[in-house]
Formats: C-alpha cells, sequence, structure tokens
C-alpha cells in the first residue's frame, strides 16, 4: 500500500516540477506562455500547444492563488484550481515519466 502511494507522490511531484521548469525555460527562451497560438507556422503552433499542455498545472496553480490573494477569490475556488493542478501534474508527471522509461529501453517494445 505505502509504495503505491510514494510512488504516486513521487509521479505528481515530477509532474508539477516538469511544469514548472519548462514555464521558466519558456521565459527565459521566449515569451510567456499564454493562450494565444501563434498562426504564421505549424511548428509554432505545435510548439506552443505542447508548451501550454506541460506548463498547464503550474499555470492554473499560480492563476487561482493569485487570485485567491489579489481579488479576494472564495477559498472553494482556490482549492478547486490547485486539486486540478494536482490532477493534471499527475497526468503528465505520469506520461513524461512513461516516456523516459520507453526512451530508456530504446523503444524496443514499441510494435
Amino acid at each position: 500500500m505505502w509504495d503505491g502511494l510514494v510512488l504516486s507522490i513521487f509521479v505528481l511531484a515530477f509532474g508539477f516540477v516538469l511544469a514548472g521548469t519548462s514555464d521558466a525555460l519558456w521565459r527565459a527562451i521566449g515569451e510567456p506562455p499564454g493562450v494565444r497560438f501563434p498562426l504564421d507556422a505549424r511548428w509554432k503552433v505545435v510548439s506552443a500547444f505542447v508548451v501550454c499542455a506541460v506548463t498547464g498545472p503550474y499555470l492554473v496553480a499560480r492563476g487561482s492563488l493569485i487570485v485567491w490573494r489579489t481579488r479576494g477569490g472564495s477559498n472553494w475556488l482556490a482549492a478547486f484550481g490547485l486539486a486540478l493542478s494536482m490532477i493534471w501534474s499527475y497526468c503528465s508527471g505520469f506520461f513524461a515519466i512513461q516516456f523516459v522509461l520507453l526512451a530508456r529501453s530504446g523503444f524496443a517494445s514499441v510494435s
């Protein structure tokens, strides 16, 4: 039982660290991720979508905490934003760990 709980916490933390790190890298390299997608080149659209999908948990958590602190938002709204961020972080962490394990095996098990 404890093994599964520890693994779940690790996957959640990995997903959230991945989201925060990718947000920091995206802000250092280019403009901050947002909901506007550049439509002038196909690779820009794909890269913006991937970055927003990966940085989403960090953006949702940060946004919900900013609204809660500065605008006096309700506690349940902040809790909902943080819960949504945790679920999204778990999913992205699970996907990233599966990708790392697949890449480590050399994509040999892909049929």
